[in-house]
């Protein structure tokens, strides 16, 4: 038969059991949620992370751009527009060729960005053939 005083002691180990798997519990639950904010601040935080390469491939699309415009370009704003198409499909090639996918409407931004940048044409004389 159960004494009572056994029952008891039988009753102390079940509630600390049950409280020890609930701090064991409420532990993981903590250390996951410190790992999902290490993780999320280093995504958004990381200096080395995609941002920079996003960045040295507009920076290297820029050179690319400039470097065609010096070596090919006219300076007549007839030529414009296919020295534009042709930095557009080598700068959509070299953000493919870098495991990145844009939008045909990002990278002509930034190959008009290059052109007016480096002094070849104006935003003025984008909007008048059309190549906002």
């Amino acid at each position: 038969f159960i004494v009572e005083s056994d029952w008891r002691s039988m009753m102390g180990r079940a509630i600390a059991l049950v409280f020890f798997v609930l701090l064991f519990v409420v532990f993981l639950v903590v250390k996951a949620a410190i790992q999902g904010g290490k993780a999320a601040y280093s995504a958004v935080f990381n200096p080395n992370g995609r941002d920079e390469a996003v960045l040295r491939i507009i920076g290297m699309i820029h050179v690319t751009v400039q470097e065609y415009m010096r070596m090919n370009y006219s300076g007549k704003k007839s030529d414009l527009r296919v020295a534009f198409l042709n930095c557009t499909n080598e700068a959509q090639k070299l953000i493919e060729a870098n495991g990145f996918n844009a939008p045909i409407s990002v990278t002509e931004s930034i190959v008009r960005s290059a052109i007016i940048d480096g002094g070849f044409s104006t935003a003025d004389d984008f909007n008048k053939l059309g190549l906002v």
